[in-house]
């Protein structure tokens, strides 16, 4: 489930509880929802996450800042923990392809210049810091392929195609000559100047994390989709199209 963070004047990131879980809003009975602690990850998110539980249902779940989804090393798109868009710079601003650089598309945006991950990481190169490689170069093939799906640009039905171009705010007529163009030449650079392209079309407004969740929900990436958005605090779920 996701909802923003805001940072506190000890600069520590807190958020609410739901007044729901994912089990709750699924089959319509009532949730008791309580705080259980925050947690560290290793990977992705930087803040402490909460955990809650429900109590009516015997589960726990964790509550990610907008950008993240569950185990995601990375953030599928340039916002803030409190959900409000960002730059390279952190200035909060409408978006360029260069803002996902420091989301988990940098794999397509350095394809899409040129710029190809090493063939392989030596123990040094695997450390911490700036100017450290992001991984290697299947990796990277990997990762821009999997992105090629999450925009409907590989094989799919028209009708997902349809409701992909609809999240990517694009018509449907432009997103099937970017996939006639990879299909041409399915190549991984390609396919990263396709992911490049709808990237830089995305429409820059708050509600570009919700977009990008609902494609991951359309294609498979995850189930539903769970955004609890205070005020008013309405549970919104992002469900399969046939």
């Amino acid at each position: 489930m996701v909802i923003p963070y805001v940072a506190g004047s000890d600069g520590e990131y807190k958020t609410e509880k739901p007044g729901s879980c994912p089990q709750g809003l699924e089959d319509g009975t009532t949730c008791t929802v309580a705080v259980k602690y925050y947690r560290s990850r290793k990977t992705g998110p930087e803040i402490r996450l909460l955990v809650v539980g429900c109590e009516n249902h015997g589960i726990y779940f964790t509550i990610y800042p907008p950008g993240y989804s569950p185990y995601s090393r990375g953030k599928w798109a340039p916002v803030a923990e409190d959900g409000s868009l960002i730059s390279d710079e952190g200035v909060k601003v409408a978006q360029e392809s260069d803002a996902f650089e420091a989301t988990l598309f940098s794999a397509a945006i350095d394809a899409a210049r040129g710029e190809k991950w090493p063939e392989s990481l030596s123990p040094l190169d695997r450390g911490e810091g700036a100017g450290i490689p992001k991984g290697v170069f299947q990796t990277q093939k990997r990762q821009i392929k999997l992105f090629s799906r999450l925009f409907g640009l590989e094989s799919c039905s028209e009708k997902l195609q349809h409701a992909a171009a609809e999240e990517l705010g694009i018509s449907a007529l432009e997103l099937r000559d970017y996939a006639a163009t990879i299909r041409a030449g399915p190549t991984y650079r390609s396919r990263a100047a396709g992911i490049k392209k709808i990237l830089q079309n995305l429409p820059s407004t708050p509600q570009l994390a919700k977009r990008i969740y609902k494609l991951g929900s359309l294609f498979g990436f995850w189930g539903s989709a769970h955004m609890w958005t205070p005020p008013p605090q309405v549970l919104m779920t992002s469900g399969l199209v046939p």
